[in-house]
């Protein structure tokens, strides 16, 4: 018999045929070897729960679970519901674990107390081929993290965080309200943050994460992002009305911008305007960031000369693969090495470095335990 596995990997799963036998062996190859996986299908019709039984069949530590379409929270609440795990850690099924991701986060969780409730790690970004084009800055963040996590939220994706399984169950699981409001998208962000509001945060440092860029994903559905974004926030401020009225306007500043960021990588150039609309709506001053001045002129310029070069790139990536082919500088890593070989702190511009360390003192102080009688 298996003894009780410490960590409890949640995979939901929708139509996930393409990326999921990828996804969950890199579980399954991880250094700390005490561990289940359940994966979570949620209404698939492709091959989402053939590839799972297969790989039980296998590995005794794969579990499958099914329920109609319900949506990415309701699965990955029934799945922390099935868990035996002391720890959570949620994998959405087109990313990828390195080997030492749950090691080291599970070692970082338990080197601290019960006031930590939640670690996370630094993540690559790969596209749908597998190919690394970029990655997370090496935040360098512990502690009481609440304003900072608000400001900007760099934890980054759903794959990244290491749960204590009992912070979960205090804060109450994701809020699967958000689909009903017509606004999936950033729930795990907006579970980082109601786990930040009553416990620590800690770090365990090294790129242990493949987050992948899917054309199609939730992630790239820029306007359902933006609902759902426009909900946690207004929930925020009805929560937390003391919380700083500008610590609104910057988070939103930096948000409409990733959109943008976002649509303009997606090789949707008129979006990505849309988007700066909004970026210097939430905040006027994001009009002189280089990133923002960057990509609405890089847009303008894709839209002035898209006639032309429709014929020879029907798409932004036969573009770059050009200039790949041609030996045109891409800004393009292509390792996981090469991210890692070359990771510094970004911190936008020299405002919003101002804004982040006038933000910065809070990291220091330690967050409360929280009471087993408090609400969400």
């Amino acid at each position: 018999m298996q003894p009780d596995p410490v960590v409890s990997v949640v995979v939901p799963a929708y139509n996930a045929e393409a990326y999921l036998g990828e996804a969950l062996r890199s579980v399954l190859a991880q250094t700390y070897e005490l561990l289940e996986v359940l994966v979570i299908d949620d209404g698939s019709q492709d091959r989402t729960a053939d590839i799972v039984r297969e790989l039980a069949m296998e590995d005794e530590r794969v579990r499958l679970l099914q329920q109609s379409n319900s949506g990415v929270a309701d699965a990955r609440n029934l799945g922390i519901e099935h868990a035996r795990g002391v720890y959570i850690a949620p994998l959405d099924a087109d990313d990828l674990f390195y080997p030492q991701k749950l090691e080291a986060q599970v070692a970082r969780m338990e080197s601290g107390d019960e006031a930590m409730g939640v670690v996370y790690c630094w993540w690559i970004s790969i596209d749908h081929e597998g190919r690394v084009f970029g990655g997370s800055s090496p935040w360098n963040l512990e502690g009481d993290v609440y304003e900072q996590l608000l400001y900007v939220n760099f934890v980054g994706n759903a794959s990244v965080p290491l749960f204590r399984r009992s912070a979960l169950e205090q804060v109450g699981g994701y809020d699967e309200s958000l689909r009903a409001r017509g606004g999936q998208g950033c729930e795990d962000w907006e579970l980082m943050l109601r786990v930040a509001e009553k416990y620590n945060v800690g770090l365990a440092p090294g790129y242990h994460v493949a987050y992948r860029g899917v054309p199609g994903s939730m992630s790239a559905d820029c306007e359902m992002m933006a609902a759902s974004y426009r909900f946690v926030m207004g929930d925020i401020r009805q929560r937390r009305p003391e919380l700083p009225d500008y610590l609104f306007r910057w988070s939103g500043g930096n948000f409409y911008s990733y959109l943008m960021g976002q649509a303009y990588g997606g090789g949707r150039p008129a979006e990505a305007l849309k988007w700066l609309v909004e970026t210097v709506r939430a905040d006027p001053w994001m009009l002189l960031a280089r990133y923002t001045v960057r990509t609405a002129l890089r847009s303008l310029a894709w839209l002035a000369f898209r006639p032309i070069t429709t014929l020879l790139w029907p798409a932004r990536e036969d573009w770059i693969a050009f200039k790949r082919r041609i030996g045109l500088p891409t800004r393009t890593p292509t390792t996981r090495e090469a991210v890692e070989a070359g990771a510094k702190p970004v911190m936008f511009d020299r405002r919003r470095v101002k804004r982040w360390e006038s933000l910065s003192n809070a990291a220091a102080k330690p967050a409360p335990i929280a009471s087993p009688t408090e609400g969400t």
